[in-house]
């Protein structure tokens, strides 16, 4: 046998489709073609759809299906959920009503059966997405008809053909809408409910006719023998009709139910008699007594109906209860506030502004059933959860804002700002105050609705530090955080609250703020020391007046003396009460909690007592009693077969006798799976959690027997579920799935439900729909809710007002604004006025009576209300303005309406959004089989737990676990609830100790820390009698000699194991139980707290310490073996601190967040140490690396083997604090294994019963003293007695005693330390001198003898090495062996592989050197390569032991350095070979006497508008053109006659300004006279006369003489001389007195640079006119370009927009024929895809406006001159170089405009036309079609014209293309409908008796009659006649032409460009303005360019107007000139030759 080299994973997909695969060789799946190697045979590929359909597919060779022909399609599985789906659907009718208005006729019976039944199998195997489309179908209108004939019905008692009979239709039917599918779905939650309304009815008509059907056949069915079959229509029966009243508000009222209940219930009672229906029984038993509670009957638990109970009202020993202050409109006095209601369901999370400052007590109900409460049963004890755990969280943040509310004046508006301390001892709860906070802005976005950005001072502290510590700070604090509640409070009393939505510490400061007024200077939190900003949303609902209070404080509207601050409370979490809270909420108004019985005992219902225990008897869950339902146990026993089941005597011994489990735990086990709901108590160390691990493992093993779905684990903290699921991976369970944050634990972290649902589930096509409709409605609302932000944000723009008179004031916005008509892009008709000057200029011109169409005067003061209903014109001046005044608070009111509908829809689309996704985590849920979850992240993903069908909830610790936690657990559909805990340790923690049962003054009867668990345990009653509870009683963790405290105080029945006997004693120590009892005081409380409850004892901290260091030396103990308890957090944080010195101290999650909340309660004592969660190293030679300290609080569930606690208090009052109470002190007792050591003051605990136990037990054995007994492990006598914490480094310094130690070291010197453990001894290191000699040599080892001695080092004379070369000195070691010496010589050496000469070490291997010089090489772009050689060379190995060498530079790096033409910068990006270079990013040089141009050198200049400067005083002459436009005043060369600073005469010529002293040319230095500034005669300064030839001194200071700088400049070019060389006048800039010569190119002007720096020349008024030219022409240029790139862009963007119109057109047609006929949607769906590309329309009239003649810098100059003429009364000289203006960019455009319109047009058309549109909207587009096609034809002639007059023939051929297309079109629909009109009225008639009048024919408009087609047919003749002409440029458009023609004579075409023609397109249309070669133009001013050398070598005729471009034989054509300014703005943007 034979085995290949590589193992495949299978055979390659690539290769066997195309037989080559891209990975070659080292792909790792199988090359081999011969199928008959694999082991198993290949799977047939199925059949493609889309081959065997079209015969082609566009994947081609790469589609995964076949393309074999005769491969036939698989016959589809008529049984498989897609074909039944499609089968029912027929059925239902959806399929045949597309077409016809009328309704399916109804099923027949045979058709109802099967349309029900395959339904219901549906329901039962199909996939997620059939059976969401199902459910969906049967809430549409169609499915809501069948349902109609079968609620609607009178069914046949018996067999009938034409009649719906009841056990055929109707159970089937019920069984259909009891499917758990129906109830359950997250993402149909609309439609099921539309179902079961409309079962419901009109006031529940139809429902009751429908169930009272139901409840009369069902008796007749229970009298058949076939018990299975009733027993699950009566189940279906009660579950339907619950759904159905539950889904309806009114049904309460409704009393035609009641009698239908009451026939169920006596049908269920009348069957309950046999044994073998008590399954049934039960199960609709729960159902009748919710559907009972719902319509409040007889003896259902009574609901809050804001009315006294009965019995207060008839039992006199319950009067008193009268008196009591009931809530809301109960109590005598009246609500309190606002937030007052009876119902709990009503209440506000948080409280309101008058809950705040309202000062009467809240009603708080009492625990006893004798105190006075206004409801009974569950409803009273959900009333009382809700009203106390609010009272405990939200209560608490209302009397903090309370108390900042009424030291308002103290707190916030002093300047010493101390007040916050002080004040703050008033609340329970910490809050940390933000001063000044003021709103910025308001946003809305799709993800959080409307956003608060809002600023605020600093914390005090944080001012003070630097910018980096600040940054710190911040990023360290848990301050405002993201989810932190905050309030906002004013100076009025007015109170909101806010939730963080977006922190930034430090971001980069934004560009530019969407708020005109707010402050620029803050952006984040830590940039600014004074200010920081935050973003916030609202934390609930909110009203109308709050978003009116918002936008007034952002635009200062209102009382601007208001202070505003923000309140934090870092110590609430929001999200850990507001779910709990709002479920609660839920319940109270639902009636699906359950075993109610058991959660609010009460008489009415039956307890049946347990003879043999006396408890009261817990029936089993309901799951066990159905029929033959029995247990494998075999998953506990070890494979041992036991079963168990409730109807069979179970022998228990045998279970303990083949499990690890002890008796108690047995009977824990049986007890649970026996009860609907069972407790588990269990001491500490009794194996609760072992037990609770083993019951999940019975249930999963027979859960699908049992069909009991997941299973629920919830736990209370994080730390406790993530062991509880760690210990069901251990016992090999799978499928888990945990709910909430995400796991500190490795094994657990894979396990959330984010990450599972992503690799198991996908969402179905429907999930997609409905989030990507919902996402898009999502952004419509705040795009819409954007503009009405705009509007409250500027109330006093006039665009803001001016919309809101057009939408609520019509009358008034006509008069103001509707005078003139016009048409919009989509031929609607609008009225407009021409208002120049803006909307603000019409309304203060009609309010001061100036309005030019109608005037009116009077002196009346008529009120509002009358106003309103006037004419506006007629009013006084007062009145307009009182009438503006309401119209702009009107405007207010309504805009925030807007926005408060926005809002409320945005909160629900989200909420809908978020079922969307979580119906794919509910399936990933129903999938798995163990849901962990804490009881905070039950309750915040309530709404998907709760769609599960889950049966069995265990709760861990539950004891700890706040009773409102537990109830909002409790699932509708749970059987079975398991609580497992010890009520006598830790109880639940709750804020308030008002509460708590622990306060002796009077919180017993509150009682809210008291657990589900306790109440059911120690204080209800049920009949009298307990309930019963599995107690386990054998501990598995203590020393009995630890385990006695608490068995002799608390657990009477307490065992230990047998094992715990075993428990080793603690080393080191005499005792493994002791107290050291000291006298030390506690340290003084710190009086700069916030809240007095922590307290320290610094002797405690160094004894513990100094115990822990002590037991550490044993080396015995390992990480986490020892753990420090303490019950404060003070000293928790002291003994962490002090312990972090030596060891790595751990620290619990929850201990941390308060260490944390602590370490920074107050601005004040905010620090900046190191962050306190660190760990530090643990120090060499600590042989324990990890020490737990934790709080007593935080330690429940743990253990550890050594404890160490720290009581704490001392002092003379004898108060014990926390640790006065029998649980805490339980928990404290409990933890340790083998030994357990306190410290504390015997004196002050002494007083509390427990400890006092306690002391006495440790008294009798000795185990309490002053001083703590140590003990050597080698010398036990005598004990070391310690006292202080000095004393364990003086008695015991090494963990032994002061002996010496006595052992021999391993190298046989005695160990001189002190008495150690063997672990130190082992690890002691000998400092004695070695012994040893080297064997190669006589040296001595010079290492001490712990030290191994490794080699010799001794230095020795050198030798030769192999190399050749001599070493001079070498250690002895080496010369052993040469061959390993490395010579460090350094060498010349060639790398083979790259062959750079380097100098190496002798000893380096140049083959494997790699080379660090740079590589050298020139790469493609001509640049070096500067990457290290190393980098771009390498060797790598191939197959067979080959290697090849690879070379590879990337990219280079190098910077490009290309020079732009137009400033001296170069480019700076990144060599980029021959790509265009980025524009010039560096600001523009471009400057004149008035301002420096801001934009980038790129741009174009936009002209200064200032008068120029320039003047003359010896001609008495200024310029009077504007500073842009060419000077038309001649330059003066006189002398200036002013004065220097040093009294001499200016040296410069007249109109420049003068320079500094320094240029005199009477004291000015050598330097300066020795200059030469004639470089004609070339003489010096001071050699020259300045009268006859002054200088001139430019800004660089490189001054020359006048004739020079004249010469230098060309002044000849712009102006006339005379034959004496003076200047007499300007010449034109257009060259017109130029000779006229054709083939003379006329030089360009260019702005000269200084001989001497090459700095441009533009500063000197005498050659403005040079440089003022020069500048336009450049800035043309650079507009030329930029107007291209953009053309480019739209030209792209119309392309993709034509593409999708006509890639889903047909899908759009489809979808509008699947509509029916009067669908409400079908408008708004053709009004978007109207639509859809306005903007880009919009966007292409904009460029044509901004390109047009008068918007280019030629003609922006002109308007500046014609205006300083027209303002002066003066003519210039100034003319425009008509060959500088670009007229094709504009021409170009509108036609891009006409493609972008055809294309619409043509596709409203073609939908327009479609049958399945309504008649009326067909006519409506009609309409609006024809309009624009009109006005489109008549807007191409026009384009038509101007092209011709630019001489663009191109464009002129496009432009009647268009023209052609647009009239062809326009005509067709009008005579095409004309002819066809008559033709449908003939058909119309046919069949009708008597025949309607056929309409009257139209008439053809004249403007397309005979003589206009003819005109068109002409136009596309001459367009013909062009494309032969100029066949290379408009040649390529006689298809167009073609196309035209044939539409115009009656075909029906459209077909846009093809992709090739496009790309052709594209580059042309980007290389006609970017190009290598050189520029031309042609004689009509066209541009073009001459590749290769730029020479001109053919003639070709001009793409434009067809005139002969190029020459031949290197010579120019006629009329063609260099464009020299493209060429360089071209290689401005690098695309020029280099």
């Amino acid at each position: 046998m034979s085995f290949t080299n590589q193992s495949y994973s299978g055979v390659c997909r690539l290769f066997a489709s195309s037989g080559k695969c891209r990975f070659g060789n080292s792909c790792k799946f199988s090359h081999d073609n011969d199928s008959s190697s694999s082991s198993a045979p290949a799977k047939a590929k199925p059949a493609c759809q889309f081959f065997q359909k079209y015969g082609k597919c566009r994947y081609g060779d790469e589609c995964k299906y076949s393309h074999d022909p005769s491969i036939s399609k698989a016959l589809e599985d008529p049984s498989s959920a897609e074909s039944l789906y499609r089968g029912w659907s027929q059925l239902l009718g959806r399929k045949n009503n597309y077409r016809s208005a009328q309704a399916p006729p109804h099923l027949m019976s045979d058709q109802m059966e099967k349309f029900l039944s395959d339904a219901l199998q549906i329901l039962e195997i199909g996939t997620t997405g059939t059976v969401q489309q199902l459910i969906r179908d049967l809430g549409s209108e169609d499915g809501l008809r069948r349902i109609a004939q079968i609620v609607e019905t009178t069914f046949a008692s018996g067999y009938s053909l034409q009649r719906l009979s009841f056990k055929k239709h109707a159970i089937p039917f019920l069984k259909v809408m009891a499917h758990e599918s129906m109830r359950n779905s997250l993402i149909l939650e609309r439609e099921v409910g539309t179902i079961f309304n409309f079962m419901y009815g009109p006031n529940g008509r139809r429902g009751t006719q429908f169930f009272q059907q139901v409840a009369d056949n069902l008796p007749e069915l229970s009298r058949t023998e076939d018990k299975e079959d009733f027993e699950s229509a009566f189940s279906a029966a009660t579950s339907v009709l619950f759904n159905t009243l539950n889904t309806n508000q009114g049904a309460s009222v409704q009393e035609a139910f009641k009698p239908i209940v009451d026939t169920l219930s006596a049908c269920s009672t009348k069957n309950a008699s046999d044994g073998v229906f008590n399954y049934a029984f039960r199960a609709s038993q729960d159902e009748l007594s919710r559907i009972r509670a719902l319509l409040n009957m007889g003896d259902a638990i009574p609901r809050s109906r804001g009315i006294v109970p009965l019995r207060l009202a008839k039992d006199p020993r319950l009067q008193y209860q009268r008196q009591a202050d009931f809530p809301g409109e109960l109590s005598l006095e009246g609500p309190r506030h606002d937030n007052d209601h009876s119902d709990i369901s009503k209440i506000r999370i948080l409280p309101s502004t008058e809950e705040i400052l309202s000062h009467r007590n809240e009603f708080l109900p009492q625990r006893s059933l004798d105190s006075p409460h206004h409801l009974e049963g569950i409803s009273r004890v959900l009333d009382f959860q809700f009203r106390l755990l609010r009272e405990d969280t939200s209560g608490q943040l209302r009397e903090a804002v309370r108390v900042v509310h009424e030291d308002w004046q103290e707190l916030i508006e002093t300047e010493k700002k101390k007040g916050k301390k002080d004040k703050g001892r008033k609340s329970v709860v910490q809050t940390l105050i933000y001063r000044n906070a003021r709103i910025e802005d308001v946003d809305f976005n799709s993800k959080e609705g409307l956003v608060l950005t809002m600023t605020f001072d600093q914390p005090t502290r944080v001012t003070k530090l630097s910018d980096a510590a600040r940054l710190e700070w911040w990023n360290r604090s848990r301050y405002m955080a993201v989810g932190s509640l905050l309030c906002l409070m004013d100076s009025s009393k007015r109170s909101t609250f806010l939730v963080v939505c977006q922190r930034e510490v430090k971001k980069a400061k934004p560009r530019q703020t969407s708020s005109a007024g707010r402050d620029e200077t803050v952006w984040d939190l830590a940039s600014n020391p004074e200010r920081c900003m935050v973003k916030f949303r609202f934390a609930e609902s909110i009203s109308q007046d709050d978003i009116v209070n918002i936008f007034n404080s952002v635009i200062g509207f209102g009382n601007a003396d208001t202070t505003r601050a923000l309140v934090e409370f870092p110590g609430l979490l929001f999200a850990s009460f507001d779910p709990v809270l709002k479920t609660l909420q839920q319940l109270s108004k639902s009636a699906s909690l359950p075993f109610q019985k058991w959660l609010a005992p009460s008489p009415i219902y039956h307890y049946s007592p347990d003879i043999k225990s006396g408890y009261t008897l817990v029936p089993p869950p309901l799951y066990m009693t159905r029929p033959g339902t029995e247990l494998d146990l075999s998953s506990v026993t070890g494979g041992y077969p036991l079963k168990y089941s409730i109807n069979r005597p179970f022998r228990m011994e045998e279970l303990e006798a083949h499990t690890t489990l002890d008796k108690g735990q047995c009977q824990a086990m049986i007890a649970s799976l026996s009860q609907e709901l069972s407790l588990i108590q269990g001491p500490p160390g009794t194996g609760k959690s072992y037990l609770g691990v083993q019951i999940i493992k019975v249930l999963l093993a027979n859960r699908l027997k049992t069909k009991i779905g997941p299973i629920i684990c919830v736990c209370y903290t994080n730390h406790a579920l993530d062991q509880f699921l760690k210990h069901l991976l251990d016992e090999g369970i799978t499928d888990i799935v945990r709910i909430g944050s995400r796991s500190k634990h490795e094994e657990i972290a894979p396990l959330s439900l984010r990450d599972v649902c992503q690799l198991s589930q996908e969402p179905t096509v429907m999930e997609r729909h409905e989030i990507g409709k919902t996402l898009h409605r999502l952004k419509d609302i705040g795009e819409e809710m954007d503009g009405v932000r705009v509007q409250l944000l500027n109330p006093d723009r006039p665009s803001s007002l001016k919309r809101y008179l057009e939408d609520h004031q019509p009358r008034a916005y006509d008069v103001l604004f509707g005078f003139e008509e016009d048409s919009d892009s989509d031929g609607f008709k609008k009225v407009k006025r021409n208002t120049r000057g803006g909307g603000h200029a019409v309304i203060e011109n009609w309010i001061r009576h100036q309005d030019p169409f109608y005037r009116y005067s009077a002196r009346t003061n008529r009120p509002i209300n009358e106003l309103l209903g006037l004419d506006i014109r007629q009013m006084s001046y007062e009145e307009k303005l009182k009438l503006r005044q309401y119209w702009l608070d009107d405007m207010r009111t309504v805009a925030s309406s807007e926005l408060l509908r926005g809002v409320n829809e945005h909160m629900e689309c989200r909420a809908h959004l978020g079922k969307q996704y979580q119906e794919k985590e509910r399936r990933c849920l129903l999938a798995s089989k163990v849901i962990g979850v804490t009881t905070t992240g039950f309750a915040s993903r309530s709404e998907l737990i709760r769609s599960l069908t889950a049966k069995v909830l265990m709760c861990e610790e539950a004891a700890e676990v706040l009773e409102a936690h537990i109830l909002s657990a409790l699932l509708p559909t749970l059987e079975q609830t398991i609580l497992i805990g010890d009520h006598q340790q830790l109880r639940p923690q709750i804020m308030n100790h008002d509460f708590s049962v622990e306060n002796p003054r009077g919180g017993a009867k509150y009682g809210l820390n008291t657990s589900l668990f306790e109440r059911t345990a120690e204080h209800e009653r049920y009949g009298g009698r307990k309930f019963p509870i599995a107690e386990l009683e054998t501990q598995r963790r203590m020393h009995p000699s630890i385990s006695a405290l608490i068995r002799n105080t608390l657990y009477p029945k307490l065992q230990d194991h047998s094992h715990m006997f075993k428990n080793p004693p603690v080393p080191g120590l005499a005792k493994r139980l002791f107290w050291m009892d000291h006298r030390h005081l506690e340290a003084g409380a710190d009086k700069m707290e916030l809240i007095q409850t922590s307290h320290a004892n610094d002797f405690e901290v160094d004894m513990v310490v100094g115990l822990v260091r002590h037991l550490s030396r044993q080396g015995v103990y390992k990480s986490g073996d020892i753990a420090v308890l303490t019950p404060y957090l003070r000293q928790m944080f002291n003994l962490r601190k002090k312990l972090s010195s030596v060891f790595e101290v751990v620290v619990g999650d929850r201990d941390q967040e308060q260490l944390d909340l602590e370490e920074s309660k107050e601005d004040g004592d905010l620090e900046l140490d190191p962050p306190t969660t660190s760990q530090r190293e643990v120090k060499k030679g600590n042989l324990l690396s990890e020490v737990r300290v934790a709080t007593v609080d935080n330690f429940q569930g743990e253990e550890a083997k050594v404890v160490v606690i720290s009581l704490v208090r001392s002092n003379d009052a004898n108060k014990c604090g926390f640790l006065g109470t029998s649980n805490r002190i339980n928990v404290l007792l409990s933890r340790a294994q083998h030994g357990m050591y306190i410290f504390g003051n015997a004196a002050t605990c002494n007083g509390v019963k427990m400890w006092s136990d306690v002391i006495g037990m440790l008294e009798q054995e000795g185990n309490i003293d002053e001083t703590l007994q140590l003990c050597c492990p080698r010398h036990p006598d005598p004990l070391i007695n310690v006292k202080a914490p000095e004393e364990f480094h003086v008695f015991s310094p090494e963990g032994g005693c002061m002996q010496r130690c006595e052992w021999r070291l391993d190298c046989g010197h005695p160990c001189v330390k002190k008495c150690h453990s063997d672990t130190l001894h082992r690890s002691t290191v000998c400092m004695d001198r070695c012994e040893r000699i080297f064997r190669h040599c006589d040296h001595a080892c010079p290492k001490p003898c712990g030290v191994a001695c490794g080699n010799c080092v001794v230095s020795v004379p050198g030798a030769m090495l192999p190399c050749g070369h001599i070493s001079s000195t070498l250690k002895c070691f080496e010369l052993q062996d040469l061959t390993v010496v490395k010579c460090k010589r350094e060498v010349k050496r060639i790398l083979p592989l790259c062959g750079h000469a380097v100098s190496l070490k002798c000893y380096i291997d140049v083959d494997g050197y790699k080379c660090n010089k740079p590589c050298g090489a020139i790469l493609p772009c001509g640049h070096q390569c500067t990457t290290k050689c190393r980098q771009c060379t390498r060797r790598i190995d191939l197959e067979d032991g080959l290697q090849t060498t690879i070379t590879s530079h990337g990219t280079c790096k190098v910077a490009c350095g290309r020079k732009f033409a137009n400033c001296k910068h170069s480019c700076t990006v990144p060599c980029h070979g021959g790509d265009t270079c980025k524009p010039c990013d560096q600001p523009c040089e471009v400057i004149c006497a008035h301002s420096r141009c801001g934009k980038k050198c790129s741009e174009a200049c936009a002209p200064c508008a200032e008068e120029c400067r320039w003047s003359c005083k010896h001609r008495g002459v200024r310029c009077e053109m504007p500073c842009a436009a060419p000077c038309d005043i001649n330059p003066c060369s006189e002398r200036c006659d002013l004065q220097l600073a040093c009294s001499h005469q200016c040296p410069s010529v007249c109109g420049e300004e003068c320079p500094s002293e320094k240029y005199c040319q009477e004291c000015g230095s050598d330097e300066v006279l020795d200059r030469e500034v004639d470089l004609i005669m070339f003489e010096t300064y001071r050699n020259i006369n300045l009268d006859e030839d002054p200088i001139i001194i430019p800004r660089c200071g490189h001054f020359y003489t006048l004739d020079t700088y004249d010469s230098h400049m060309d002044l000849k070019r712009v102006y006339r001389f005379n034959m004496f060389g003076k200047i007499v006048g300007p010449r034109p800039l257009d060259g017109s007195d130029e000779p006229t010569d054709g083939d003379s190119v006329k030089e360009e002007l260019k702005i000269k640079n200084c001989p001497d720096c090459r700095a441009p020349l533009r500063d000197i008024h005498r050659y403005n006119r040079i440089v003022k030219s020069a500048s336009l022409d450049e800035a043309t240029r650079r507009f030329s370009i930029s107007s291209n790139v953009e053309l480019v862009l739209l030209f792209n963007e119309v392309s993709e927009a034509e593409d999708l119109w006509e890639a889903n057109r047909g899908d759009f047609k489809q979808n509008l024929r699947t509509r029916s006929a009067n669908d409400p949607t079908t408008p708004t769906a053709l009004m978007d895809r109207v639509s859809r590309n306005t903007d880009l329309a919009k966007r292409l009239q904009a460029y044509v406006l901004k390109v047009k003649e008068e918007e280019q810098p030629y003609g922006r100059v002109r308007q500046l001159v014609l205006n300083a003429e027209r303002r002066k009364g003066t003519q210039s000289s100034f003319v425009i170089d008509s060959s500088m203006v670009q007229f094709g960019f504009r021409l170009k455009g509108q036609l891009l405009f006409f493609q972008l319109r055809w294309a619409d047009l043509w596709d409203r058309h073609e939908i327009s036309t479609d049958p399945a549109v309504p008649e009326r909207l067909r006519k409506t587009h009609r309409d609006g079609i024809l309009k624009q096609l009109k006005k489109m034809w008549i807007e191409c002639g026009t384009l038509i014209t101007e092209c011709q007059n630019a001489k663009m023939e191109k464009q002129e051929c496009e432009a009647r293309i268009y023209q052609a297309q647009f009239f062809a079109l326009y005509r067709n629909k009008l005579v095409g409908e004309r002819e066809t009109r008559p033709l449908e009225a003939r058909m119309a008639n046919l069949g009708l008796r008597q025949a309607e009048p056929l309409p009257p024919q139209e008439q053809i408009p004249e403007d397309v009659g005979p003589e206009s087609l003819e005109g068109i047919r002409e136009s596309l003749n001459y367009c013909e006649y062009l494309c032969r002409k100029l066949a290379g440029t408009v040649g390529p458009l006689k298809d167009r032409v073609d196309q035209a023609r044939r539409l115009l004579n009656g075909g029906v075409f459209y077909a846009p460009l093809s992709t090739e023609e496009r790309r052709l397109v594209h580059l042309a249309m980007s290389a006609e303005f970017s190009s290598t070669g050189r520029w031309y133009t042609c004689p009509n001013g066209h541009p073009f360019t001459i590749g290769d050398c730029g020479m001109a070598r053919q003639a070709r005729p001009c793409p434009e107007c067809g005139l002969t471009i190029g020459g031949e034989g290197y010579q120019l054509a006629s009329g063609v000139r260099r464009a020299e300014e493209f060429a360089q703005f071209d290689h401005q943007h690098g695309r020029g030759r280099r």
